[in-house]
């Protein structure tokens, strides 16, 4: 118990009541005589320091009491943002022009009258031809989406965003090439009867 003279605090918690008129008239009532109890016997001071105790700067140190209706904290679960940044963060590969590829061999048609004459008009289509003429007349053992991007830079064709993926888009959906080993594009038999026979296409005509 505190002395005469001395600081102390104490704290009344009230409940919160939710439900129907009757259901609220009878918590009410509940409250009404519990208040009715604490006023009418002497308050109790728990742990209470002594004001030699109490720091100058008015904080007091007070036991609170715990109570079943104490409110509980709901923790939001934060949104993951890491697979937003790394799609956000996604660089196509940076391609290069491969130096040693010789695209006007001594003998041979070169690529650029090729890609003249084919006048491929779709970036499958350009994609396919570029396949072809490395595959077929250059005979070349192995094709990288490189190789296909320094034909593109030969013709003066604009280049897809992303080559190695327009690459294995065309395989995916056109069937036209094969690009089931990375660093090794190959030419189908569709591809190449669509390059021999239907290139160039009439005018009007779509690829099939």
């Amino acid at each position: 118990m505190a002395n005469k003279g001395e600081r102390g605090r104490i704290r009344v918690f009230f409940a919160e009541v939710e439900g129907d008129d009757e259901t609220i008239q009878e918590g009410l009532q509940v409250i009404n005589v519990a208040a009715n109890k604490i006023f009418q016997s002497p308050p109790k001071m728990i742990n209470v320091l002594s004001a030699s105790a109490v720091p100058s700067d008015e904080d007091e140190l007070v036991e609170e009491l715990d109570t079943e209706d104490e409110e509980e904290d709901v923790s939001v679960p934060s949104v993951s943002t890491n697979s937003k940044q790394k799609k956000s963060s996604y660089k196509p590969p940076t391609m290069t022009i491969v130096k040693d590829l010789n695209l006007r061999p001594e003998g041979k048609l070169s690529y650029r009258d090729f890609h003249s004459q084919k006048n491929p008009k779709t970036q499958e289509q350009a994609i396919t031809v570029a396949v072809y003429y490395l595959k077929r007349v250059l005979e070349l053992d192995k094709i990288t989406a490189e190789y296909v991007f320094t034909c593109f830079k030969d013709a003066g064709r604009r280049t897809p965003k992303n080559m190695p993926q327009s690459i294995r888009d065309t395989a995916k959906n056109k069937g036209w090439i094969n690009t089931s080993e990375r660093s090794n594009i190959k030419i189908t038999n569709h591809g190449e009867n669509m390059v021999e026979h239907d290139l160039p296409a009439p005018n009007g005509k779509k690829d099939s």
